[in-house]
């Protein structure tokens, strides 16, 4: 974001997740925005631990090593992000499918660094893990695999939720006017930097960074995009497959997690489906983009900011 913007903001960035979140505060620099920036990310950092299912002993390891059909104690962030995956894959119709961490490691060759991965543990069922096979009790904060097929991976929302989970401190902070993005890819708008004003963000072309597709000027809202030109990492859960590369998907939503998620499934679903999703769900936007015609873009739904 150039800072030649008629509003004054500060920046603060945090490394978690293999990737850059920032928090841009409107306002003059103080010490109560440096403060508010350190609980934020400092609440970032619990949050990764609990999860991710690359940290050792984090709830979402401890749920990927239970044996089938063991309920697993979660702390509460945990249960709330498993909470609302779901509920995105059903939105969907099980295009997003948070269960298929193993596939996608067998898939590319990334078994090792995909922990976790034990001595001794089974091979997964060669069965395609389906999303509810992984159930929630709300009653006792507890979760467990149904089949062994199931690996959890949140991958597709996980920074989603952090970015909303980060906002909810800011509000607690009194700092409504801020930006927040996570690796440029998903970014949530909590508040305008002024009365009147609006965070303007810009979309390029995935196979020309330099060009300017659209801006949006954002006030309140979320969005994400997903792309990927060279090499495929995103499967299809209803065949197994990766999908094509050379395509990109963006999504509006009111909130980060929903937007991350989207995004994903966006690339997967055809455009008959994911019309149909838009018009059911008056407050979400897609965009489609493909190689083949570079200079072409489908648009859905509702967008949350207009040309900035």
């Amino acid at each position: 974001m150039s800072k030649s913007l008629p509003f004054k903001y500060e920046r603060f960035s945090h490394q978690a997740m293999y990737t850059t979140f920032e928090v841009l505060m409107a306002g003059e620099s103080t010490t109560y925005q440096k403060q508010a920036a350190r609980e934020v990310f400092d609440g970032l950092t619990r949050l990764e631990k609990q999860i991710s299912r690359f940290v050792e002993n984090s709830d979402l390891t401890r749920l990927n090593l239970a044996p089938v059909n063991h309920p697993v104690l979660l702390s509460l962030d945990t249960f709330a992000c498993l909470t609302q995956a779901l509920s995105l894959c059903e939105m969907t119709q099980g295009t997003l499918n948070i269960c298929m961490g193993r596939r996608t490691a067998k898939l590319f060759d990334r078994e090792p660094d995909n922990k976790p991965v034990v001595e001794g543990t089974p091979e997964a069922s060669p069965h395609m893990p389906r999303w509810n096979q992984l159930v929630l009790d709300p009653d006792t904060l507890t979760a467990m695999r149904t089949s062994d097929a199931v690996q959890v991976d949140l991958g597709a929302v996980g920074k989603g939720f952090a970015l909303d989970t980060m906002a909810k401190t800011l509000t607690q902070w009194g700092l409504p006017r801020c930006l927040l993005h996570g690796g440029r890819s998903t970014v949530l708008v909590m508040d305008g930097p002024e009365p009147g004003l609006s965070w303007p963000v810009t979309l390029s072309y995935p196979n020309d960074p330099g060009k300017t597709m659209t801006s949006l000027a954002l006030t309140q809202g979320a969005m994400s995009s997903s792309s990927q030109m060279e090499q495929s990492h995103i499967i299809d859960p209803k065949t197994g497959n990766a999908v094509s590369a050379s395509k990109a998907a963006w999504s509006s939503a009111p909130n980060a997690i929903m937007a991350d998620g989207l995004s994903t499934a966006f690339m997967i679903m055809p455009p008959k489906d994911i019309k149909a999703l838009c018009e059911k769900h008056p407050k979400i936007g897609a965009m489609l983009w493909d190689a083949s015609d570079a200079e072409k873009v489908e648009t859905f739904g509702a967008w949350i900011g207009g040309k900035a």
